[in-house]
This record gives structure tokens, C-alpha cells and sequence, in this order.
């Protein structure tokens, strides 16, 4: 389900792409850790849904055994949903490690995502999902205010949607992860998930369920080989989407001691930095930081998260540096790459380092749409279509609820002179996400379509969104 919102102004540094990648824990101490679990399969509108309670179920012994603390509910409404999540919210305090895993019907409305209770009725229309269904992107949101030390979100509900089962995009929309979050998608944005006819299980909760009762694992690589083991056994038809934004080494399945991190203080320094950035106080951030990477000088995930605070406060050459302080220790940190990308695609007259940047993190990551989608505006600015073109092609492939994207595509049709499908792909970016750029380019090729009053009618739409 995706989240619309934009973490990040100058260069949107991480709202892309991880800062840093995985959590520690420091020596003698022991995270608390809690999860909620929710199952919705008898819905008011069509048939139940096969493995959702049995994936929460299963999901919940396996959780205990990695020793959370459990409340796994089943076939909630609205309002027991609400009262459900904000207690949840409310039970957790800072430093806990915060796991939320739901499986039922999602859907994505104008670039949102929505968990759907189960006294959802469609017949109410769309403009009501808002108001009838859980907002992710809110409950996120809570999760995060609670400056929990790592927040998990696993959504098994990249489903079709019920307003428009043949609708060409499909499931859930891109997701954002704050500082100290991990989120997994049983699909990409716009693919839909598998209800597996045979076994007792969705096939991503299947192949979660068996990496947890494995050998403990980085946090990371225990999602990954979910994912590799996904797409392989769908035939390549759903891959899941994974983002993290993480600080340390976090095993979701514990070992059985602790494995503590080579400094303390390092990592008590990092902690208050991810603190500092999570409240806004990027300066204080930056500090924290600093002290981190003055005992730890080789750690990459340190000068990338002190990169993207430099980059908040506005210092851009020093952050150019931290990103490649950051490259140079670890060649293949495509996070690294991308941040860089973003920052010199923000500086002007810097578009061919950019796409060099976004082009090598591709080559670590070539399933992120989002480097697609960046490295095809790049090309767009220094006016190569080609290229932006079979970028923003990729990028929608990949996910087709990115708003952006059509905008790049609808931009690239314009200057070829090809208005019917300019007008098509801004009409379906401003339909994900109303932009004042989008209808002010809309309106550009109405009036060179010589359609005039729908060129009025966009100019009005954009001046009236310049305004808020």
C-alpha cells in the first residue's frame, strides 16, 4: 500500500532509499519487542479469502518463538480496527522493536494505501476508502512518533481492487520508509498477490514463515531470500517489495545470545543521532553523527546517514563527500549511489553525474523502479528522450502507481509531439497523485491540441494547487 508522502524537500534524500542498513544492540541490554498481528477474511462483499487468518495465526506462534510480545486478531471492523492500532500505538515505548503484519484486502487510492475491514462496503464508493479504511501511511506514521528503535511493517494485502478489478494498476502503491523502518510488501507496487490454492498459507507468508524458523539472519537477507524464493516459485509472477532504512545488524529471528556490537559508545551515538533525525532536529543529527564517524571512520552506513542529515541542513558539497566516503568503503552500496544521484540532480548542470549515480545503482538493485524513474528525469532535463523514455517505461513496469513517472512519460510525449498520449499519461499521473505541474503540463498540450477550454479549465486546476 503505498504512502504518498514525502518525507524529504531538498533532494528527497532517503525517501528513496535506506540511510543506512540494519539495527544493533547494545551490550547487555535486551529490546523489547511487540508485535500486532490482524487477519481479515470474511468480508461483507465477496468471497472469503483463503490463507489470511491461517497466515496470522501462523504468523503470530512463529513471532512468539522470535520472542515477541503478541496480539493477533481476526476479521475486524473499522471501528475495532481503530481501537486495535491505536492501542497498540500507545503500548509502545521508546527503544522497542515494533512489528505490524496484516493480511487481507488492500487497496490503493490516488497514490495511498488502505487496509479494508471487513464491514467495508464498496457500494459507498470510492471517495469514502478514505474515511472507511486504515490509512498505512498513518499508522506508520504513529509507529514512528513513538521513536520505537526499529519499526517492521509486513503487509500481505496487495490485492486487486474491488472498485476496478481490471484496472491496469493494480495492488498496492510505493511505500517510504523514516529512519528506522523496514516494510515488506508480498508484491511490488502495481502487482497483486498470490491467495495459493494448495497449503495452508499465502506463498509469501509460506516462505516467511519457513525463513523464521531457520537459522537467524540479518533482518535483511532473511527478506531478501523471501523474496528471491517468491518470485521463483510464482514463476516470476510476484516479487515482493522491500525497503529498509535501518542503523546496525537486527536478526529477526534471535539467536540465542545477543551478539554485540564492536563499540557501545558508537553505537549509543547512532542511536541519538537516528533520534535527532526521526524528530526533525537534523543539525543535532548531524552531530551525533559526526562523533560516531570520528570512532568508526570506515563505517559506510554512518557517513551515508551523516550525508543525508548534512543534506537536510543544506550542506551539499559536504554531503556529496559522506556519500562518497560512503561509496568508496562499500563500492556496492546502491543506496549510496542513489542519495549521491538525488543531491546532484538538485544542484543543476550535474544531470550526467547524476545518471552515472542512479545508472550504478541500478546495476546493484536493477528491480528498483525508483532509480528508473530519477535517472529518466535526468535524461528528460538534458533533453535525451530516448533514454528517459525506456527509463520512465521501466519505472512503470515495475510500478505503475508512480505518479512521477507518467509525468516524465506524458513530458517525453509532448516535446516528440505526440499529444493523444501525452494527455493519456498526465491524465493518469494527475489521477495517482493531482499535481499543479502535472495539470500545468496537461494544459500545455490541450492548447497545443487546440482544445482550448481543457486548457482553461488545467490552468485554473494548477493556479488553485500553486495557492495552498
Amino acid at each position: 500500500m503505498p504512502i504518498s508522502r514525502r518525507r524529504f524537500h531538498l533532494g528527497l534524500l532517503s525517501s528513496y532509499a535506506s540511510l543506512l542498513s540494519a539495527q544493533t544492540t547494545v551490550p547487555g541490554t535486551t529490546r523489547r519487542r511487540v508485535a500486532l498481528l490482524v487477519g481479515n477474511s470474511r468480508y461483507s462483499f465477496g468471497q472469503p479469502l483463503k490463507n489470511a487468518l491461517n497466515d496470522a495465526e501462523d504468523m503470530a506462534a512463529a513471532l512468539k518463538n522470535c520472542g515477541f510480545e503478541v496480539t493477533s486478531k481476526s476479521d475486524l471492523s473499522r471501528e475495532s480496527f481503530n481501537r486495535l492500532s491505536e492501542g497498540f500505538v500507545s503500548s509502545l515505548n521508546e527503544g522497542d522493536i515494533a512489528l505490524f503484519f496484516y493480511a487481507g484486502h488492500g487497496i490503493q487510492i490516488g497514490g495511498a494505501n488502505y487496509l479494508i475491514p471487513v464491514d467495508f462496503n464498496p457500494a459507498r464508493g470510492e471517495q469514502m476508502v478514505s474515511r472507511d479504511c486504515i490509512d498505512i501511511s498513518d499508522l506508520q506514521a504513529r509507529i514512528e512518533k513513538t521513536r520505537v528503535f526499529l519499526n517492521i511493517l509486513v503487509i500481505d494485502a496487495c490485492r486487486n481492487n474491488p472498485f476496478h478489478p481490471d484496472a491496469r494498476v493494480k495492488g498496492l502503491a510505493l511505500m517510504e520508509a523514516g529512519l528506522g523502518t523496514c516494510i515488506a510488501l508480498s508484491a511490488c507496487p502495481g502487482q497483486t498477490a498470490s491467495d495459493r490454492r494448495e497449503g495452508r498459507n499465502g506463498l509469501f507468508t509460506h516462505h516467511l514463515l519457513q525463513e523464521l524458523s531457520g537459522p537467524p539472519a540479518p533482518i535483511e537477507q532473511s527478506f531478501k531470500r523471501v523474496k528471491d524464493k517468491v518470485y521463483s516459485a510464482s514463476a516470476r509472477s510476484q516479487r515482493p517489495w522491500l525497503l529498509f532504512d535501518l542503523i546496525g545488524d537486527f536478526m529477526l529471528a534471535q539467536a540465542d545470545a545477543p551478539q554485540p556490537p564492536s563499540n557501545a559508545h558508537v553505537t549509543a551515538l547512532i542511536e541519538e543521532g537516528k533520534s535527532e533525525y526521526q524528530s526533525g532536529r537534523f543539525a543535532e543529527a548531524a552531530a551525533a553523527f559526526e562523533s560516531a564517524l570520528r570512532s568508526d571512520p570506515n563505517n559506510p552506513y554512518i557517513c551515508n546517514a551523516l550525508g543525508a542529515a548534512r543534506m537536510r541542513i543544506h550542506q551539499t558539497s559536504i554531503a556529496v563527500d559522506l556519500f562518497t566516503r560512503a561509496i568508496e568503503k562499500k563500492p556496492d552500496y546502491a543506496a549510496a549511489y542513489f542519495n549521491r544521484g538525488l543531491l546532484y540532480s538538485t544542484v543543476g548542470d550535474q544531470e550526467k553525474d547524476a545518471i552515472q549515480d542512479f545508472s550504478w545503482a541500478i546495476e546493484q538493485d536493477p528491480s528498483d523502479p525508483r532509480a528508473y524513474a530519477q535517472r529518466g528525469k535526468c535524461y528528460l532535463a538534458i533533453s535525451e528522450l530516448e533514454p528517459a523514455l525506456a527509463d520512465f517505461n521501466r519505472a512503470l513496469d515495475l510500478n505503475p502507481s508512480d505518479a512521477a513517472a507518467w509525468l516524465g512519460r506524458g513530458s517525453v510525449s509532448y516535446r516528440r509531439r505526440q499529444n493523444p498520449q501525452a494527455i493519456d499519461d498526465l491524465t493518469e499521473s494527475i489521477a495517482l497523485k493531482p499535481t499543479a505541474e502535472a495539470y500545468a503540463l496537461r494544459a500545455q498540450v490541450y492548447l497545443a491540441a487546440g482544445r482550448a477550454s481543457e486548457a482553461e479549465a488545467d490552468r485554473r486546476q494548477a493556479a488553485a494547487l500553486r495557492s495552498r
